[in-house]
């Protein structure tokens, strides 16, 4: 079924003594100004695993091979491509390449730059600010680790020795993106082919992704990070109402061992007549068993990002 309405909103990511994500150096990415930053790459990441863990077709995601070798190796682009479609990328008739990749839950969704041999830049209807840490207090730890290994180097002084490095991460954080879905991306395919089209059922996904594809992440850095908030703002079809990034109206304070997230300056916006008359629904979903919510906003049904109760 299609979906042709436009959808803004949040994704809230906690973080209680792990890392959501690194630079190259191993720790937690800060903007020059100090401020605590995470990457729509990196969240996007988490959607994908989610959704290769449950058995969906993930185009974008790592996937290796045994080569002729025996050497275990990465697919390429277009070995991706002939691997879950059946068929080389080259040889493919162009309309049927495109409508195969749209095809895929994360392709729909976040779209693609495949640079192989077919090149075909697809904007993805899924689009996600800057994650942005609202908690001010946000510290970094790093512990030394030991390995049960010893220095591999002969030449190396300590080559007896153990190896160790270093293990870095926050104390904690609470990163808020903004999100925007906008079905129309797909109309500049339309002239392709007129059935090309954003569904239901990949908005679905995308949503189902944003209340737990975080707290599903099994490594070492991220089993401490968990979704702890969303919110979806179903616009009416016909709107034209157009908001700046969402974020910037939510803060996160600690108050007598409450973690609180204020909505109160985005409530005024979302409460206001210009602005409620283009929008269909409001749905909040936060985990009340450690967060409190402050800010109304009328009419919001609100649940539980856990158990998905009232």
């Amino acid at each position: 079924m299609k979906k042709d309405n436009r959808v803004i909103g949040l994704v809230g990511v906690g973080v209680k003594n792990g890392s959501f994500n690194q630079g190259w150096d191993g720790y937690p990415r800060q903007k020059s100004d100090g401020e605590y930053v995470a990457t729509d790459v990196c969240l996007k990441w988490a959607y994908r695993y989610f959704w290769n863990m449950q058995g969906k077709p993930v185009f974008s995601f790592a996937k290796m091979f045994k080569n002729k070798k025996n050497d275990i190796q990465h697919f390429s682009i277009n070995e991706k491509y002939e691997d879950m479609f059946g068929a080389k990328a080259k040889s493919e008739d162009s309309i049927k390449f495109v409508n195969n990749l749209l095809g895929v839950v994360d392709v729909m969704n976040f779209g693609i730059a495949y640079a192989g041999d077919k090149s075909v830049s697809l904007t993805g209807v899924v689009q996600f600010g800057l994650g942005i840490n609202k908690y001010e207090d946000t510290e970094v730890e790093t512990f030394q680790i030991l390995s049960p290994f010893r220095n591999s180097n002969e030449k190396s002084q300590d080559k007896l020795q153990k190896t160790s490095g270093t293990y870095t991460f926050v104390d904690e954080a609470h990163y808020m993106y903004s999100f925007t879905v906008n079905p129309a991306q797909m109309n500049e395919w339309k002239t392709i082919d007129e059935n090309i089209e954003y569904t239901q059922e990949a908005y679905e996904d995308f949503k189902e992704g944003s209340l737990v594809a975080v707290s599903s992440l099994n490594t070492r850095t991220k089993i401490n990070c968990q979704n702890e908030f969303a919110m979806f703002i179903e616009l009416k079809k016909d709107s034209l109402l157009y908001l700046p990034n969402l974020d910037q109206y939510v803060t996160f304070r600690k108050e007598d061992d409450k973690n609180i997230i204020d909505i109160t300056k985005l409530s005024e916006i979302l409460n206001s007549d210009n602005v409620k008359d283009q929008i269909d629904s409001i749905e909040i979903y936060y985990n009340s068993f450690n967060l409190t919510l402050e800010g109304d906003i009328n009419n919001a049904k609100k649940f539980n990002i856990i158990t998905r109760g009232i």
